[in-house]
């Protein structure tokens, strides 16, 4: 079990800092309405992240080991569209054994679940679906490159800055869960290095 959570752990880190990288190139370029949508990325991994912690916690304090090797399994390898229609394009070895991910509405309850918990509140939703709005085509979208001034309407560049409603935040909490599953596993190499980011992350949102 150890092993499987740092192959999960291990792997999520490596995409995430990935994805963080393009974040960090957007924000260079005030390329905001992009850098919005990696955000909501980012929170929905830390969402599954939290939601990981939260069961994998209690089924290894309770030695069932098969639902948290199960959980994983569906974590690693859930793939709705391989499921739903790779076969049309792929013939693959076991389609039945293609499993769904675990649904983005659990992940999202789970992390508001734990800030309510943690801090007496959550704006989880609020936060989620003000990141959404903006992977949609919608008002939200066109309205960053409108302005106004009485009744005269005009284009402008899209507005610098804009609130991407606390990524440092959530980014700091998805360290915290990466923190605590590596505990789960007893893996200690990686897991000091995340320790060590923290406080200076922290320090930052001051």
């Amino acid at each position: 079990m150890s092993w499987a959570i740092t192959y999960h752990v291990y792997s999520e880190i490596a995409h995430v800092r990935t994805i963080l990288a393009g974040f960090l190139a957007l924000v260079e370029m005030r390329n905001v309405p992009s850098a919005i949508l990696l955000s909501r990325h980012v929170f929905e991994w830390t969402a599954l992240a939290c939601y990981l912690h939260q069961h994998l916690k209690g089924f290894i304090s309770q030695k069932m080991w098969q639902q948290a090797f199960d959980l994983l399994l569906q974590s690693d390898t859930g793939n709705q569209w391989a499921r739903n229609h790779g076969p049309a394009y792929e013939t693959l070895p076991f389609p039945d054994e293609i499993l769904d991910p675990i649904e983005i509405n659990k992940l999202i309850a789970a992390y508001a679940k734990y800030q309510k918990k943690t801090y007496g509140k959550s704006n989880t939703f609020d936060s989620y679906g003000f990141l959404s709005e903006f992977t949609h085509p919608n008002s939200a979208c066109l309205g960053q490159y409108r302005d106004s001034q009485g009744a005269t309407r005009h284009h402008c560049p899209a507005a610098d800055p804009i609130d991407l409603r606390g990524i440092k935040g959530f980014l700091i909490e998805w360290l915290m869960f990466m923190q605590e599953l590596l505990g789960l596993a007893n893996e200690h190499e990686v897991r000091e290095k995340v320790t060590t980011m923290l406080p200076a992350l922290a320090e930052s949102l001051k």
